[in-house]
């Protein structure tokens, strides 16, 4: 899952809207929207933040990419 995928699903999850969760970290709504609509990429530390907002963990994975692929 891509970091934007990650802030919408994480919104989404936890009810919030783009400028509940902008409340939420102390940034403005516009920086959200930006994330959801692939113009910027949040760093794995505010991702780390936009999950805790949201009453969620994040947990990352490192697997081999599969064959052939």
């Amino acid at each position: 899952m891509a970091s934007v995928d990650i802030v919408l699903e994480a919104r989404r999850r936890a009810g919030l809207t783009q400028a509940e969760l902008a409340d939420r970290l102390g940034i403005a709504r516009s920086t959200v929207a930006r994330w959801e609509m692939r113009r910027t990429l949040p760093s794995y530390e505010t991702l780390v933040e936009v999950a805790t907002a949201c009453g969620l963990e994040l947990r990352c994975h490192l697997v081999s990419p599969s064959r052939g692929a």
